[in-house]
């Protein structure tokens, strides 16, 4: 797989701070975050297996057919584009919506 697909699919990780913390430190605006990065995890380690699946594909000395390799490099690409759009659509949520009028 070349680089440039590679960065390609790289997820925005600046969140993952919040997994170190203690649980008694989490607010509760935190822990509704904490749950949008284990939703954001699960796609990741997701894409991972496809990224693995993919690059034994690549990889293989057995002739494989290039339906396959498509369809394993298209649903990549679609997982990807949904976790950033879950992504995109969260921010755009958050950036819009008043916590404080919850408590």
């Amino acid at each position: 797989m070349d680089r440039k697909s590679q960065k390609q699919l790289s997820l925005d990780t600046s969140n993952d701070d919040y997994n170190l913390r203690e649980d008694d430190e989490f607010s509760e605006d935190d822990k509704g975050r904490s749950k949008r990065l284990d939703f954001r995890s699960k796609q990741t380690k997701k894409l991972e297996k496809q990224l693995i699946k993919l690059d034994k594909v690549q990889n293989s000395q057995q002739p494989v057919s290039m339906e396959i390799y498509y369809l394993l490099k298209f649903q990549q690409n679609l997982i990807y584009q949904v976790t950033s759009l879950h992504t995109r659509i969260m921010r755009i949520i958050e950036n819009q919506f008043d916590y404080s009028t919850l408590l």
